[in-house]
């Protein structure tokens, strides 16, 4: 599917999914509607909002959780402040081991591996065609912890200059198209 803005992609999805779902099934007790693999293309990733009534956006969180994973923080503290549901993913009701992807951005695993710096010099310095410009956020460590319910959902992002032009996929775990996770 190609869509020029989110909100189209989004209402496209919604129904594709609730009318056309590949499998039923029961995650953790959660009744859902799934289709594998599922893709698409935005042409204007500018245009990233959703205009549904329905969806109770909160953009103030959006831009917080941004910055948080700038920050590079696994911290409750900041992101905690702009909701509340947070601490109810977190082990230690202090940091996060899924939903905070700044820590696995800018200083990934034992090594602190600064992925962001890593892909900016391979594409700007060393091979602006490269198809190595992946940043790895899940960490198989979130999963032998048997009551962490914080697993990220972004297994990584690909990134690629193509005519000049920045493009990036995502390859996801998991995407919950109707309540967006943590922070829906």
């Amino acid at each position: 599917m190609r869509k020029r803005t989110f909100h189209e992609a989004y209402t496209e999805t919604l129904y594709d999914i609730y009318h056309n779902p590949e499998f039923f099934n029961s995650p953790r007790g959660q009744k859902s509607r799934e289709q594998l693999n599922y893709h698409l293309t935005l042409e204007n990733p500018i245009e990233r909002v959703t205009y549904l009534s329905s969806r109770k956006t909160n953009i103030v969180f959006n831009f917080a959780e941004v910055l948080w994973y700038l920050s590079g923080s696994n911290d409750l503290d900041f992101i905690s402040y702009y909701n509340k549901k947070m601490p109810s993913y977190s082990m230690n009701k202090k940091t996060l081991t899924g939903t905070a992807y700044g820590p696995k951005i800018f200083e990934f695993g034992n090594a602190k591996l600064n992925q962001w710096n890593r892909i900016k010099n391979l594409l700007t310095q060393e091979d602006i065609d490269s198809k190595r410009a992946f940043i790895q956020i899940f960490d198989a460590s979130e999963l032998f912890v048997s009551e962490n319910i914080d697993v990220s959902c972004t297994i990584g992002l690909q990134f690629f200059v193509r005519e000049g032009e920045l493009y990036m996929s995502s390859v996801m775990r998991a995407n919950e198209a109707v309540g967006g996770g943590i922070g829906g």
